[in-house]
């Protein structure tokens, strides 16, 4: 038996979703796993795997602004904090680490999760930051930054292929600082299974609101006011687990949440889906074979970029928050061809990383 230890970013309920599949591999097997995770990300992880040990642990100071505006005040005011965060999960890891004697550390997304003499292992599909106009020559900073970071664990576990159709673009590929040989591609890791037997679509449209506050709330309120615009029969998820009630509007129904089981009906039962280009999403998305529109965070330059990626493919038609038109979106994303199906799916690659590197 192995003591493993995993800790999602708690930016979203992405993170530590696509941990999912990987902790229910470890505990199928009968290691004891510790999980580090705060708030709404907690709530997620701890009904779907009850039998792991939870451990408080310092969040990442963030909070997208009201504006689409973001790089000045993360410069100025969240990248000291993160700073800090950073340093007191350091410690706050060896403290665990004197306790339970990890046998492996899987950080998603955190960077200081490593530990000499510990197998320690980083799960992130964003080597690279993009940055907006007029910085954009700048990006090789964050970069090296991440770098300086990301070079002390054992290797990259990357949820995306290599192959000239990759989910992430330069976001994980062509790195000027990381080798490549400090890199896994394990391809798309998420916890729904998509099984053979035929699902009857009657949901023709599945809205998933996600993302940090406040610009979840500003997207719930949109879609209040727009999603009866759209016919046929509607679902709408808000992603708040602290919650726990339906609404019905018109040919609406909102829940203010889905547990994980719950989401994976709704995604077989969907024709067609709305939500964040979030990578969790496209992951689900592909293994699902479903088409979509997304809105991207407003500030959150990953999602922009990854729409932006996404809409130069024709795979999928993306859209500002300010300039939502449901209506009108829907219709232009019909056109599009939706993701390929390049990657194997999310089982087989668990069962690949798990004989590859945590045997």
């Amino acid at each position: 038996m192995k003591t493993i230890f995993i800790a999602p970013l708690n930016w979203g309920l992405g993170h530590a979703t696509r941990d999912l599949p990987l902790i229910k591999a470890f505990l199928e097997r009968g290691d004891k796993v510790i999980i580090a995770a705060h708030d709404r990300a907690k709530m997620l992880l701890e009904p779907e795997v009850p039998q792991c040990e939870f451990v408080d642990f310092p969040e990442y100071p963030i909070r997208y602004p009201r504006t689409s505006f973001f790089v000045t005040r993360f410069m100025f005011i969240v990248f000291p904090q993160m700073l800090m965060a950073m340093y007191k999960e350091k410690n706050r890891l060896k403290e665990l680490n004197d306790k339970y004697n990890f046998d492996y550390i899987i950080s998603d997304n955190r960077f200081c999760l490593y530990l000499k003499g510990v197998k320690s292992y980083l799960i992130s599909h964003q080597l690279r930051y993009k940055l907006p106009q007029p910085v954009t020559k700048l990006e090789f900073l964050p970069e090296y930054f991440t770098y300086s970071y990301f070079k002390n664990y054992d290797k990259i576990l990357i949820p995306d292929s290599d192959d000239p159709d990759s989910l992430t673009g330069e976001l994980s590929h062509s790195m000027r600082y990381l080798p490549n040989e400090n890199l896994h591609y394990s391809g798309i890791l998420n916890d729904v299974h998509s099984k053979s037997e035929k699902i009857e679509k009657d949901i023709d449209y599945f809205i998933i609101v996600s993302g940090p506050e406040p610009q979840r709330t500003k997207l719930e309120r949109i879609i209040f006011k727009q999603v009866n615009s759209l016919p046929g029969n509607i679902v709408v998820a808000l992603g708040m687990p602290e919650k726990n009630y339906k609404i019905s509007q018109g040919n609406a129904t909102f829940y203010t949440y889905l547990n994980r089981e719950q989401m994976h009906e709704y995604l077989k039962r969907s024709k067609f889906i709305i939500s964040r280009p979030g990578y969790t999403t496209v992951m689900e998305m592909i293994q699902f074979g479903l088409e979509g529109l997304f809105i991207p965070t407003p500030g959150q330059i990953e999602q922009v970029y990854l729409a932006k990626y996404y809409e130069e493919k024709k795979w999928c038609h993306c859209v500002s928050q300010y300039k939502l038109d449901l209506a009108n979106d829907v219709e232009n994303a019909n056109k599009y061809k939706g993701f390929p199906e390049s990657l194997a799916k999310s089982e087989t690659n668990v069962k690949a990383l798990l004989g590859g590197y945590f045997s």
